[in-house]
């Protein structure tokens, strides 16, 4: 997977979100477009449903769902909010992108996942986080490196998908590098907060393990 470097300057979290939006606008209406395409949308798509039908309401079912992660990490909120302005698509497109990791992790479907791993001294003669992206094919050219540069708390370096407020795997100044694996799960989604909402959370206010 390719990725483009890009830095999203200093400013608060919907500043931050509009350049993102902006810097890739053509590549999250093409994301978009893939949708219609994809394996796991048409897996869950009742027979007859036109497509578009289906799409719609799936984004604001999903919409709804991210409720609780907009409510708990406010930042992710305004963050997504900026993505859609910059990018001038609609929020309910946009959280049905963000709800990708859900749709195809689970059980039914095993469309995607990845391994990490992690090795300390003495093992390596430095700590080191490795991470193998096996992220949905389609989505394979989506992936970008992210700089965030905040106002206040820590500044990071994230790996995350051009339409997609939270991040997937990072590391910030403080030296707290984190990521997880997209496993596969035999519950059904609940309405909790995104785990690409909190990895971004983390990396943002927290310096150590511990914390």
């Amino acid at each position: 997977m390719r990725l483009d470097n890009e830095i999203i300057y200093t400013g608060g979290p919907f500043e931050m979100g509009q350049q993102q939006g902006k810097r890739y606008k053509p590549q999250i209406h093409m994301g978009w477009d893939t949708l219609h395409k994809y394996d796991g949308i048409k897996s869950a798509k009742p027979p007859g449903m036109p497509m578009s039908l289906f799409l719609f309401a799936a984004g604001l079912k999903a919409k709804k769902s991210m409720k609780t992660s907009f409510r708990r990490i406010g930042e992710f909120a305004e963050r997504f909010n900026g993505i859609a302005d910059g990018a001038q698509i609609a929020s309910w497109k946009l959280a049905l992108m963000h709800y990708i990791e859900i749709i195809g992790a689970d059980a039914a479907r095993r469309l995607m996942g990845c391994s990490s791993i992690v090795a300390v001294p003495p093992t390596s003669t430095e700590p080191m986080l490795a991470k193998n992206f096996d992220f949905i094919n389609e989505f394979g050219s989506a992936g970008i490196l992210r700089k965030t540069l905040c106002r206040s708390e820590f500044c990071s370096i994230e790996f995350t998908l051009n339409a997609i407020a939270g991040c997937h795997t990072g590391l910030n100044d403080a030296g707290l590098a984190l990521t997880y694996n997209y496993g596969y799960s035999n519950e059904k989604p609940m309405n909790g907060v995104l785990l690409t909402a909190k990895i971004q959370h983390i990396l943002q206010n927290y310096g150590t393990v511990r914390e």
